[in-house]
């Protein structure tokens, strides 16, 4: 049952992600932010942070013992002895001063199949630092992770995107220099139908990637237009973005995917209509005003330029849009536990008794109790799964973070706009394993009652982990996995609606190397164990049980391989910040890396076996993909990684 839910899965999410470019939608590693637990940080618009190489790098790092860590990917309140470090510099090769360097979870190579994914990046809690003096920037005590990206501004010069190298818990990672230059220039007038100029107008530009997703991009542009209607950019980054006009008495204008090169200087003129209005109510099945739905008009045209606009309806259902070009628009209303009911939403401006009927989804009730005692939880969470067939694989029905935290002396719950479907309710709640009640069918908008989940301890694994010497390794992270969960792009980037009914706990080992993981629904699991300086190692087929715990004994973790060398580009010259990937030819298992300033890289702790070693240019933006895919390609060599052994290999990009 399992491909098939994926498959379906995968069908929802590629349909999410179209209807939100298409701006169809209000509204998806490591899902969670992770933020590090120190940076030194210097605030203020241009002043230098002096960085002292020597301050607060050794802290206290007492092992944890089996802690209630989150299925986040971190650690909790670990602290990591790691320092994350680099120089940014202009195309003279001087030091950048003062350019600030934002540490971001948002990685543009990585997969978003829900656009909530990047929604729940908050750039303004992301940790930022300054450069100083000699163009060098400084993160410490870094969450471990495989990338991150280092998003850097200046005024004087284009912002600039690049991916890190992966961090580990320990060490200094010494990041490729980062060169920042002058980017490209629009500039020109914005007028109106007659040709008037139009002062003060608000231009906005953003990453085309941004469309549809609701959220503020970290590197948007804005500028006004002057008294004669004049206004410019400067300093565009290169790649595809879209231009949003707006201006009192006017229409808004989006013109998407202009594209820009180094460099490059554009012209272009934008004229604005006069604004026009759209104006009705949404209602529920029940004819009353439906409160704070999001209304969404989006302009139905054929041209390179567009409109758009959404609002949110009023205590009684009532919507405007007063800013909206002449034309046609697809307006569409959605709230959160109702559904639409109709399919043609489109309306000309001019309209101001536009109607909306929206459907009501059901509504689940039930009770928590502890299953030991019989007695009615107090304090606990539920969510809804889809249900697929008896023994089969339940995954969330939403993709956003839609749990419901819930304190009722009864134990009781009532979920909102649930709709048509099989489904079941998860319940968790601290010390408890995620339990799950009977399937159950919900019809149109009819309440579904007496749903009861009976919270159970569940079951446990627990071992050791050694080095090959048998001693043991402290702080080793162990997480627990659905048993088929394969470590890949697609799989980490569907993370929380992976089909599985198991339990992700994510603890560490304590100074004899033992660990506990505890209250597991019973299912079959596999753990990963990996630890700084060793290559990571999986268990699967572990059949849990209720009460049960799965005893593993010690599992041995080896060095492994390493991989070293250099990428040259067709004229023999080395290559900074270039990608590198190492691909097993006989599991999923991939590494990936950067090259230094001079060329070099370095994988180590790999698995043993046969690999395909591949290198490209760095994929900043601007670049072209099939180009990159072609360095892949044309640079592949095939290498053999031995325990203990380092594997010098050199790759050359062709022409």
């Amino acid at each position: 049952m399992k491909p098939l839910l994926v498959l379906l899965l995968v069908l929802g999410a590629i349909a999410a992600l179209l209807f939100a470019i298409t701006n169809l939608s209000k509204n998806k590693p490591e899902p969670s932010i992770v933020q590090p637990a120190q940076v030194e940080n210097n605030p203020g618009p241009t002043v230098p942070v002096q960085l002292d190489p020597t301050k607060n790098t050794k802290r206290e790092t007492a092992p944890v013992t089996n802690p209630a860590l989150t299925a986040n990917g971190g650690a909790g309140n670990m602290q990591f002895e790691n320092r994350l470090t680099g120089i940014v510099k202009n195309v003279g090769g001087n030091p950048v001063v003062g350019a600030e360097v934002t540490l971001s979870t948002f990685v543009q190579d990585e997969m978003f199949f829900f656009p909530e994914d990047i929604k729940k990046i908050d750039p303004e809690k992301e940790p930022k630092v300054r450069t100083n003096a000699e163009g060098r920037y400084t993160f410490l005590g870094i969450e471990p992770r495989k990338s991150y990206s280092l998003l850097i501004k200046h005024p004087e010069y284009a912002t600039k995107r690049e991916p890190t190298t992966p961090i580990g818990e320990t060490g200094t990672l010494e990041q490729p220099p980062i060169t920042l230059f002058a980017g490209a220039s629009l500039s020109g007038y914005v007028r109106d139908e007659g040709s008037n100029l139009v002062p003060d107008a608000l231009l906005v530009l953003d990453p085309s990637m941004f469309d549809g997703m609701g959220i503020t991009p970290p590197d948007r542009l804005t500028t006004r237009s002057d008294n004669q209607g004049w206004y410019s950019f400067v300093n565009v980054p290169p790649g595809e973005h879209t231009v949003t006009v707006t201006a009192a008495g006017y229409g808004k204008l989006m013109v998407p995917r202009l594209s820009f090169l180094k460099d490059e200087q554009i012209q272009r003129d934008f004229t604005l209509k006069i604004a026009e209005m759209i104006c009705g109510q949404v209602i529920g099945d029940d004819g009353k005003g439906i409160p704070k739905a999001t209304v969404l008009a989006i302009g139905v045209s054929s041209t390179q330029q567009t409109s758009r606009d959404q609002v949110l309806t009023d205590d009684l259902g009532n919507f405007c849009f007063e800013s909206l070009t002449k034309g046609e628009y697809n307006v569409i209303a959605t709230c959160k536990g109702w559904r639409s009911v109709q399919r043609n939403h489109k309306v000309s401006t001019g309209t101001s008794n536009h109607v909306i009927s929206l459907m009501r989804e059901a509504r689940v009730c039930g009770l928590v109790i502890d299953s030991a005692s019989g007695k009615p939880m107090t304090n606990f969470r539920v969510r809804v799964r889809i249900w697929t067939g008896e023994g089969s694989p339940t995954s969330p029905l939403s993709a956003q973070d839609d749990s419901l935290d819930v304190m009722n002396p009864q134990g009781e719950f009532c979920i909102e706009g649930v709709p048509p479907g099989d489904f079941l309710v998860e319940a968790t709640a601290p010390g408890y394993a995620p339990t799950y009640s009977p399937h159950f069918t919900v019809q149109q908008g009819q309440p579904v009652n007496g749903v009861t989940i009976k919270l159970s301890r569940g079951g446990s694994i627990s071992g050791r982990v050694v080095d090959a010497e048998g001693k043991p390794i402290a702080r080793a992270r162990i997480v627990t996995h659905d048993n088929t969960w394969v470590d890949d792009a697609f799989t980490q980037a569907i993370f929380d609606q992976y089909p599985t009914n198991t339990t992700s706990v994510d603890v560490r080992s304590d100074e004899a190397g033992r660990f506990v993981c505890t209250n597991l629904n019973p299912d079959l699991y596999q753990i990963v164990v990996s630890a700084d300086g060793f290559m990571q190692v999986a268990r699967d087929g572990l059949r849990v049980t209720e009460n049960g715990n799965v005893q593993i004994g010690d599992i041995k973790l080896g060095r492994g391989g390493s991989v070293r060398g250099t990428l040259y580009d067709a004229s023999g010259k080395p290559i900074t910040g270039g990608t590198i990937q190492l691909q097993s030819k006989e599991t999923p298992t991939s590494y990936t890396t950067r090259t230094g300033g001079d060329g070099k890289f370095s994988l180590p702790n790999c698995v043993p076996g046969r690999y395909s070693l591949s290198g490209m240019q760095s994929a900043g933006a601007g670049a072209n993909p099939f180009e990159q895919i072609q360095g892949m390609t044309d640079s592949a060599v095939d290498v053999i990684v031995a325990e203990g052994d380092v594997t010098s290999q050199d790759l050359r990009l062709r022409q």
